[in-house]
């Protein structure tokens, strides 16, 4: 290769260098502005969240993780259940739900001390001869009149805060007199680990879409996992930021669900999720 081949070569690539370093430093501003135009915006919404007097509890802009889930439909968690509990009840069970209804045939009393109730209801349902799998539920509620206890299925993922995950015990006369219970199979990961959104930007997403009224309060928000479609004889789960909102002027509280993947407001039934984490 002669002298003038290896000096054009080199002529070469030091201009796609700098032409390189040219671009980079181009684009530099303009990436820095991005950023400086996405804080703006971030300020902007929380000034606007304030100046409409809704309050709100410690949220992060720390972005996590979180995965696509999946179980089988199926019953035959019931017949197993009804071989484990006592015979100090009566089990209600359907072809067409999911669920069992158990009637204590004596009500279990849970004392005269209210600062126990909760304690002795909890030990009431990690009892096996009470409650199948009941070790794998957590309280998460009760209604305002104290006369149902509601328990969310845990997994080694999250909780699993759907109506058909649930365990409501229902209290009268401060004795249990029966439950309602629902149970999801194991689930499994269909899909390797996803980024998903902070707190901070499901708060931000229900308050663009106008999810978030004027004069509300947000009692808490969390991170958990809610159906989002059945297919095939499957139960799709995908994680989900679950928000309490109280009106402040009539104490109604309300919940709503944001898809943590992609930040869009889920359809949500306020009748069944009466009642969810604090």
């Amino acid at each position: 290769m002669d002298f003038k081949r290896i000096e054009c070569i080199f002529l070469l690539v030091f201009v796609a260098i700098n032409i390189f370093l040219f671009v980079e430093i181009f684009q530099a501003p303009k990436l820095l502005n991005g950023v400086h135009t996405v804080n703006v915006q971030n300020n902007d919404l929380k000034n606007e969240i304030i100046a409409d007097n809704i309050t709100l509890p410690k949220i992060s802009d720390e972005q996590g993780e979180g995965y696509y889930l999946a179980t089988k439909e199926g019953h035959s968690w019931i017949s197993k259940a009804k071989e484990q509990l006592s015979n100090n009840c009566t089990i209600v069970s359907s072809k067409d739900t999911d669920a069992i209804i158990v009637n204590l045939n004596k009500p279990v009393d849970l004392g005269n001390n209210k600062n126990k109730t909760l304690s002795n209801i909890k030990s009431f349902v990690l009892n096996t001869r009470n409650v199948y799998q009941g070790g794998k539920y957590k309280y998460i509620d009760s209604t305002a009149d104290k006369s149902t206890y509601i328990f969310a299925q845990k997994s080694k993922y999250g909780l699993v805060t759907e109506n058909h995950s649930q365990l409501s015990i229902v209290v009268k006369n401060n004795h249990i007199v029966s439950y309602m219970q629902y149970y999801v199979a194991p689930l499994n990961t269909l899909r390797e680990k996803q980024a998903t959104i902070s707190s901070q930007a499901a708060i931000d997403a229900l308050y663009t879409y106008s999810e978030l009224p004027n004069n509300s309060h947000v009692l808490w928000i969390s991170f958990v996992y809610s159906k989002l479609i059945t297919t095939r004889g499957s139960i799709i789960f995908i994680p989900t930021w679950l928000v309490a909102i109280q009106n402040s002027n009539n104490k109604f509280t309300i919940f709503k669900r944001v898809n943590a993947f992609s930040g869009n407001v889920m359809t949500i039934d306020n009748e069944e999720d009466k009642g969810y984490i604090k």
